[in-house]
């Protein structure tokens, strides 16, 4: 471990026209997006997204949360 260079944290904000069409579509008919629950979603088992940049993997994100004071949904990363 002592050779690997350390992570860098970051935090990835989440479009709001997207947010918006994720919680409408709870409420229309059809199949709906799958829910975001606010502020924290607490699934039975945890999810990851890869970041990429290109076709290489650059890191990790996990725990998307909502940020009252500021209005805006966001997900923590690592890379």
């Amino acid at each position: 471990m002592q050779d690997r260079p350390n992570r860098k944290k970051a935090t990835f904000d989440w479009n709001t026209e997207d947010v918006l069409k994720i919680i409408a579509s709870g409420l229309k008919k059809g199949t709906p997006y799958k829910s975001n629950y606010f502020p924290q979603p607490n699934y039975p088992s945890s999810s990851a997204d890869m970041i990429m940049q290109v076709d290489n993997k650059m890191g990790k994100s996990m725990f998307n949360s909502y940020n009252y004071n500021e209005r805006y949904v966001f997900r923590l990363g690592a890379g």
